[in-house]
């Protein structure tokens, strides 16, 4: 892994994860960049790095997917959350100092209307 102030982390040449080094260890890094790279690290070293660093992480809102899923014809019947972006930063030794956690999966049961 390699870090530049005010530039990126990398891992050789994939995803570049855009933050700033405000030093000590603290980087300011928006949400999906931290969801994007934190959900990779897991396959480095492995035979399925080159694949898990081509996917996108996304972070996705509850309301804009219910909106996606109702515009297709469907009508939402459960909405679950699951894995905690904390048990990630957990992993990686790693914390939020300002905002709030998110769930970064969910399990989502529509029926069509």
């Amino acid at each position: 892994m390699s870090s530049q102030a005010g530039c990126c982390i990398s891992y050789s040449i994939y995803y570049q994860a855009v933050h700033d080094d405000l030093g000590d260890g603290t980087i300011r890094i928006s949400k999906r960049c931290l969801q994007d790279f934190l959900t990779k690290t897991w396959s480095l070293n492995t035979e399925m790095e080159s694949m898990e660093m081509e996917e996108t992480h996304n972070v996705f809102q509850q309301k804009q997917i219910i909106g996606l899923i109702e515009q297709a014809g469907f009508a939402v019947d459960k909405w679950i959350e699951l894995s905690d972006i904390r048990q990630e930063l957990d992993k990686a030794n790693g914390q939020l100092l300002t905002g709030q956690s998110w769930f970064r999966k969910f399990l989502l049961i529509a029926t069509k209307v």
